[in-house]
């Protein structure tokens, strides 16, 4: 029988297949006791050729197991854009960003992925240092309540807590709030969702979407960003992270479908909903990264 060293090899990757057996041996390891199902973790090998990184060889890997996928071919064909392949229904593309998901659908995949996620992103030491400079530079003066929606495992809100902002996390994913509130017993942390924000009229300092809104279809952008228009303050801030491309269009993100943009087209829609872009970051494709953007937006007077 192969290793995972033989298929990550014979994939031609010579550089990362020490580590990507490595990575793959030890994960299967660690929940060999609490699945008694051996057959999935067999069939989830067969991921291991087409993953681009060894993020993306766990996050499959667990993904595959804890849903018991019987068909992972599939999934490899579909990584490496296989002509001829079948998508289902839901998955039609009828433009280049129509592989729609809804909210229900991103919980559902990060409450899969939760315990991998925490373990792999959930303090603020994994953030690049020049994101949590951005974040900081336009956050930590804002006198008032700071949201930090999709806070995920809560370690970006902490972070804005240990500069003096009175920040609180709301995510959609349960097992995120929990740990967020175990890990940093100090903060406010509420299930929730940015759609529709529990909060007054014009009540919210400054907002945080790091990464939260990749996953939203493009269709539905604006009307979220007019309720974080609704919420926000005059003057309030808005700092969020998106990744970028040439167009907006759907890729296969490490957990469930996501999106890129181009930072002008995104800017266009936040002054659109009333908000001034007054700085932006961007940074190129680093190793496995994508490349990204931050972007710091001032709601409109009035």
């Amino acid at each position: 029988m192969e290793t995972t060293k033989d298929l990550a090899a014979s994939a031609g990757d010579g550089v990362a297949a020490e580590q990507w057996a490595a990575k793959f041996d030890s994960a299967c390891a660690r929940i060999a006791g609490r699945f008694r199902r051996v057959e999935p973790r067999r069939q989830a090998r067969a991921y291991l050729p087409s993953l681009p990184s060894n993020v993306d060889t766990l996050a499959y890997r667990q993904l595959a197991e804890q849903a018991g996928d019987p068909t992972p071919h599939r999934t490899t064909a579909a990584r490496r854009g296989d002509v001829g392949r079948r998508r289902p229904a839901h998955c039609a593309e009828t433009s280049p960003y129509s592989r729609v998901v809804n909210m229900d659908q991103v919980r559902t995949a990060y409450t899969t992925a939760a315990e991998l996620y925490i373990e792999l992103f959930g303090t603020s030491k994994q953030v690049h240092a020049d994101d949590l400079a951005f974040i900081g530079r336009h956050l930590a003066s804002r006198p008032g309540t700071v949201l930090d929606l999709g806070c995920g495992p809560g370690h970006l809100t902490d972070y804005l807590r240990s500069l003096g902002v009175n920040a609180t996390g709301i995510d959609l994913v349960p097992e995120f709030i929990a740990h967020a509130q175990a890990a940093h017993p100090s903060g406010s942390y509420q299930l929730g969702s940015f759609e529709d924000l529990a909060v007054a009229h014009h009540s919210i300092a400054g907002i945080l979407a790091w990464g939260s809104l990749i996953h939203l279809p493009p269709k539905d952008l604006d009307g979220v960003l007019a309720e974080f228009r609704r919420a926000m303050a005059p003057a309030g801030t808005l700092v969020l992270g998106l990744f970028v491309g040439d167009e907006v269009a759907a890729f296969d993100h490490k957990v469930v479908t996501a999106y890129r943009w181009p930072v002008d087209e995104f800017s266009e829609r936040l002054t659109r909903a009333g908000f001034t872009e007054v700085e932006r970051l961007q940074r190129p494709s680093e190793g496995a990264q994508r490349p990204h953007a931050a972007i710091a937006a001032v709601a409109a007077e009035g």
